[in-house]
């Protein structure tokens, strides 16, 4: 997962990604109902997760939410938050990155972490 949308509690959300999903925003028991963090139970996959921390269209929360759900159900996750970039860096290297700003290029870590966590974990 790469900076997930997870919440649809208003207090993460700061953009209106659950809105455009549902075509309304949830409310009262509903939030719960459409918060993957809320429904993590011992059926869930496990996850690789990574954000950035400058990611202004998807609160890092976000992630930081969903680990702690797997955590506590005990379900192998990693979590990688690199610290800037914005929403969207894809790949993160010379191929998305055209400016090969070092501070960037550190998040294409993400990729290689992938793979390592992908053998490890199956």
């Amino acid at each position: 997962m790469g900076y997930p949308v997870i919440s649809a509690d208003k207090r993460v959300l700061e953009t209106a990604s659950i809105e455009n999903l549902l075509g309304y925003q949830p409310e009262g028991d509903e939030i719960q109902r459409f918060s993957c963090d809320c429904l993590v139970n011992e059926l869930t996959p496990p996850a690789f997760i990574w954000h950035t921390g400058e990611d202004s269209l998807v609160n890092v929360e976000n992630s930081l939410r969903y680990a702690v759900a797997l955590s506590r159900n005990k379900i192998p996750y990693t979590l990688h938050i690199y610290p800037h970039g914005e929403h969207g860096l894809s790949t993160a290297d010379e191929h998305t990155n055209n400016s090969l700003d070092p501070k960037i290029s550190y998040a294409s870590d993400w990729m290689e972490q992938l793979q390592k966590w992908v053998r490890i974990t199956f």
